[in-house]
């Protein structure tokens, strides 16, 4: 088993060679169950389909684009058997439903946007008429009373959208990507410096990859999940004090965290990093809710994958 647990290790890797083929094509996989997945060009979707189409398990994987065009996370000559794409609008229900044709098992990932809520019902709704049997949602954490994460509220409206149609499920629910922390890197190249709003507060990264790695294990079981929800948790909780320390060894630069007030930090957010104004609001968020609510530093990622792959052993 292998889990991703070191922050300068992952600042430091790339993103994977893709290749982007002259037009998209759909190839019928030939094995005995399918797994679609949507979102299968991000950060967890293009690992997700690497780790499904390389698993010893007699499965085809079909990739859910957006549009034609779009880069292969896995190239069809790479699995010519086992992967196959298709292209869908996802606010379509007929059009979904036609990309999830024959599938058993579906991935719910569609990105953060305003539209969110409505394109994820669209790809409920299209699940449960194309007959798929198990559909496993990257979600969020839940958000304790009192304290106002607006992103956090789709997801809880998504995922009951998904327990009405009583078809077997599974929310992912993980702390904050470790990939999503490379948005510093601009203010650490040209600045020399990290900026943020949560002042000493801790807050807990996972790796990306190790998130997909459950996802497969949920995906390629023939059994139903047992749990309806996992929240996922890397091995530690570090505030941006210490980070900039850490990546001030790494780097031998002299690199330090300077602290905002929420309303600067929105500000500077929206006026200088030019970011839509749901998404600075939801940064924000984030910061806020890391000061009034500890995050843990109990690594449940690692134990989550060593059971699931102990179960699985023959």
């Amino acid at each position: 088993m292998t889990t991703y647990t070191n922050l300068s290790q992952t600042l430091q890797e790339t993103a994977p060679k893709l290749g982007v083929p002259p037009q998209v094509q759909q190839k019928q996989g030939t094995g005995e169950r399918l797994i679609a997945v949507m979102g299968c060009t991000g950060t967890l979707g293009c690992e997700l389909m690497q780790q499904l189409v390389t698993a010893p398990h007699t499965i085809s994987v079909r990739g859910v684009l957006r549009r034609a065009g779009s880069i292969y996370p896995v190239p069809l000559q790479t699995a010519p058997k086992r992967v196959s794409y298709v292209t869908a609008k996802h606010n379509s229900v007929a059009e979904l439903s036609r990309a999830f044709a024959g599938a058993d098992a579906l991935f719910l990932l569609t990105g953060t946007s305003l539209q969110q809520v409505e394109v994820e019902t669209c790809a409920v709704e299209a699940a449960q008429r194309a007959g798929v049997r198990r559909i496993i949602k990257l979600s969020a954490p839940l958000i304790a009373k009192g304290v106002s994460v607006e992103v956090a509220s789709w997801h809880r409206q998504i995922e009951a959208a998904i327990e009405s149609t009583g078809l077997e499920h599974c929310f992912l629910r993980p702390y904050a990507f470790m990939q999503n922390w490379l948005r510093n890197t601009h203010s650490i190249r040209y600045f020399g410096k990290i900026v943020g709003s949560a002042g000493n507060a801790a807050r807990n990264y996972v790796d990306a990859r190790d998130v997909a790695a459950v996802a497969a294990q949920l995906l390629l079981s023939e059994a139903a999940p047992v749990h309806k929800a996992l929240t996922l948790q890397g091995p530690e909780a570090i505030n941006n004090e210490a980070i900039a320390e850490r990546l001030s060894n790494v780097t031998g630069g002299c690199i330090d965290y300077e602290n905002l007030s929420f309303e600067d930090h929105y500000e500077l957010l929206v006026t200088r990093a030019n970011l839509p104004d749901w998404l600075a609001r939801h940064i924000v968020e984030l910061e806020a809710l890391a000061v009034h609510i500890p995050e843990s530093s109990s690594d449940s990622v690692t134990q989550c994958l060593a059971k699931m792959l102990a179960n699985s052993a023959p």
